[in-house]
Formats: C-alpha cells, structure tokens, sequence
C-alpha cells in the first residue's frame, strides 16, 4: 500500500466527461492510496465521495493539478446533493474503457449508458 499526496482540489471529469457543471463544485482528496498488489487506486474525498481507478497509468500529483493519463476502469461514488445521506441516496457513475478512444460510462442515478469519445482526455482529473 502506497499513500499518494493530492493536495490539488477542484472538480472532477473523468475522460472528459464532467461530474456537474465545469468549475460548478469543488472536491478535496482526504486520503488517497494505491494498492500495487491489485493495481488499484482509491481516493476518498472530503463529502464522503469516492473514486476507485483500476490499473490506473500516469498518476500526476502536485499543487496546481492531479491527473491520471489512463485506467481501465473509474468508479465514482457520492451522495445526492442535499438529501440524506443514506444508502438509498448513494449514487454510482462507471466510466469502462473499451478502447483507444471509447468509453463506457453507466450511472444507477438516471440508468443509463452512454459512450464518451474519450481521445486527448485524461482518465481522471481534478480541475
């Protein structure tokens, strides 16, 4: 287990796909560690969200920004704005890439799935 300082805020997008409105919300990393042994990287934020990075590639960490170049997959979990947070209110987005430039986002919030042209964008960001 590796800890991994992100001392970078802001908010999210993950292959270019924005969580929110761009610049609309802010979220700070509490605690961010890598598991070599999985090749997992998980980060909890300061709202109790939290995002999982599978095989993540090119991790990038300093004051000004944070970003991960590739993964295989991106899971963001988070609690519905304003409401309790309950288990009844926690929501997943699934970001799974299929290719160079494709990937799958699927979300419990609306049921839906969608393909993102992910080319020339980061697996995950903080903005």
């Amino acid at each position: 287990m590796q800890k991994i300082a992100v001392p970078h805020g802001g908010t999210m997008r993950f292959w270019g796909d924005w969580f929110g409105r761009p610049m609309d919300n802010y979220h700070k990393v509490v605690k961010a560690v890598y598991n070599e042994e999985s090749n997992i990287l998980v980060m909890t934020f300061d709202n109790e969200e939290e995002c999982t990075v599978y095989s993540p590639v090119g991790i990038s960490s300093t004051k000004k920004s944070f970003y991960i170049e590739d993964a295989d997959v991106v899971v963001w979990l988070w609690y519905y704005y304003g409401k309790e947070r309950t288990k009844e209110n926690r929501f997943q987005i699934q970001y799974t890439k299929e290719n160079e430039d494709t990937v799958i986002c699927q979300n419990n919030y609306t049921q839906s799935s969608t393909n993102i042209n992910s080319k020339g964008f980061y697996a995950v960001e903080i903005c």
